[in-house]
């Protein structure tokens, strides 16, 4: 059976200790993560050209928020998925 390939994975999260845990479960997969800690660190990542496969953002960010997040990588290429996670009800 073929090994699916290592992804490139962003993932945007001020809480940091939920964004380790998350970084290590996806690179014990094989996956490559890289952590921003507040939206504008996240749009600075996506605006220097390195393509990610798959972006998991909070909702609530300092600098831009989630939703922005969201905007930006469609802008970029609509067909990246983006999962966004909120504490809020």
């Amino acid at each position: 059976m073929a090994e699916a390939s290592a992804k490139r994975i962003l993932i945007v999260d001020t809480d940091q200790e939920l964004a380790k845990r998350l970084a290590g479960f996806l690179s014990r997969a094989g996956h490559q993560i890289k952590i921003s800690m507040s939206g504008s660190e996240a749009l600075t990542a996506l605006e220097d050209g390195y393509p990610f496969d798959l972006v998991i953002t909070a909702l609530s960010l300092p600098g831009a928020d989630g939703m922005e997040v969201l905007r930006r990588v469609k802008r970029r290429d609509p067909a990246t998925p983006v999962v966004i996670l909120t504490s809020q009800g």
